[in-house]
Formats: C-alpha cells, structure tokens, sequence
C-alpha cells in the first residue's frame, strides 16, 4: 500500500499583504492613541494622589487626636501639589479684654499656656460667640485683621486656632508630572467658608468633620490642558463630605 504524505496549504502573498496590512494599521491607530490615554492616565493619577492625600489626613486626625489636613502650593491657587499639615499640640485658652479706642486689639489673659505664635500665620482669635479673627502680630495686646466684636463683656473666654504646620518627614506631593500637560486643582469657593481658616487648606478634625468647609463638605475639581489645542479639557470632580469619604466623578468631555 503506497502511503500519501499530507500537505499543510501555505499562504498566498496576497494572504501575507493582507494580514501585514492589517497588522500596520492596528499599530498605526496604538501609535497614535497612545498619547492621549498617556495623558488621560496623568489626570487619573492626579485623582488617585488627592483622594489618597485626603483619606490619610483623616485618619491621621483621628490617630493622633488633633487637627490635621492638605496645605496646597502655590498659595491662591491654581493649585500643582500639596503637604500634610498638622496643629501644633497645646491649647492657648483664658480670657480677653478690649483696648479702649482700638477695635482690633484685645489683651489676653491666659489660662493655660503662653502667647508663642509664629507670624506671619494662620492663627486665628475666637472669643466666646465670635467668628474667627486673624492674629497678625505675637505682642500682647494682639493685633488682630478685623475688628473684634466686644459687645458683650470683657473678660471674655477665648481659645486660638494654631495654624497647621507642615509635618516633618512628609515630603511634598506633586500632582503634575515633569513632562506632561498641565495639571491644576480648584477648591470650589463656595463651599469653602469664605474669609476664615485655610482657603488654601482642608482640615479635618479627629471627628471626621472637615473644619472649614461650610455643611462640611466641598468639591475639588482637577482640571487638565492636553497638548493638543484641539482637544478639550478634562475634567475630574472629587466630592467630599464628612459622611462618605471621597467620591470620583470624571466629566463626560
């Protein structure tokens, strides 16, 4: 019996062309794809710092009992990076006298403590059913940004809100990337109480509550440039309350 060898069919040239054709134009559509989800990718670590950035300041509040927060550079805004700040510990409380003729001066009386703040700051007066007042010198009586609201007595109780300061050993997280387009953050004005502690900060206390934010909450948005004019700026929403934690929202440009 004769035994026959079996043939595999090879390919055709115009079956090579084609699947190299084929193959070349897939790679020409990664070629070009490629940057833009590069730049994508950009925003979406950007989101991913924030959101890590705030969840640890959170629990640092609660671990060590004291305020503690996002302090972001450059000052005003827009802003590219941040750091971990914290309240110095020790509170600064006791009572307050006006200084006649002078309505924005008080002397304090201090129960617990001593007057040892650093200025320029962002310390703040609160007396007892007031609203916070900048200290804008370390003398005592204080120099004060607005007039103070004595209408009530004097000796009255105070406490000062320390300004957060940054915490050693944490380096600065930067949001944009050497190379790369541009990468900014705006904290929402307005959900942010204007005119008192930290626009350029979110502070949370060890309750969770976010310190200076009103109904305790506010949004971030990030916002990115891409390097193609024709493109349009993406946008990522963080939403934050005191409730929930953070949530992501990517806009639908």
């Amino acid at each position: 019996m004769k035994r026959h060898k079996s043939r595999r069919p090879a390919f055709t040239l115009i079956e090579l062309l084609v699947a190299v054709g084929i193959i070349a134009m897939l790679l020409g559509l990664v070629a070009i794809s490629f940057p833009r989800f590069n730049e994508r990718e950009q925003l979406t670590r950007a989101v991913d710092k924030l959101r890590t950035g705030l969840l640890t300041a959170r629990l640092w509040a609660k671990r060590d009992q004291v305020v503690t927060g996002l302090e972001f550079a450059p000052t005003g805004g827009p802003y590219t990076s941040f750091i971990y700040v914290q309240q110095p510990l020790g509170k600064l409380i006791g009572t307050a006298d006006p200084v006649a003729g002078q309505p924005k001066q008080a002397t304090l009386n201090f129960s617990i403590g001593n007057l040892n703040l650093i200025i320029p700051s962002k310390d703040y007066l609160i007396l007892d059913g007031d609203v916070p007042h900048l200290i804008t010198t370390n003398t005592n009586p204080v120099q004060l940004a607005s007039n103070i609201n004595f209408n009530f007595t004097s000796q009255t109780p105070f406490r000062i809100v320390r300004s957060p300061q940054a915490i050693s050993m944490q380096e600065e997280v930067v949001l944009k990337p050497d190379a790369g387009p541009d990468i900014d953050v705006a904290i929402l004005k307005s959900d942010l109480t204007a005119g008192t502690i930290g626009n350029d900060q979110i502070l949370f206390l060890p309750t969770g509550t976010i310190l200076n934010a009103q109904n305790n909450k506010f949004i971030l948005r990030v916002k990115q440039t891409l390097n193609d004019p024709g493109s349009p700026q993406e946008i990522a929403d963080i939403f934050v309350d005191s409730l929930s934690g953070t949530n992501r929202y990517i806009s639908p440009n």
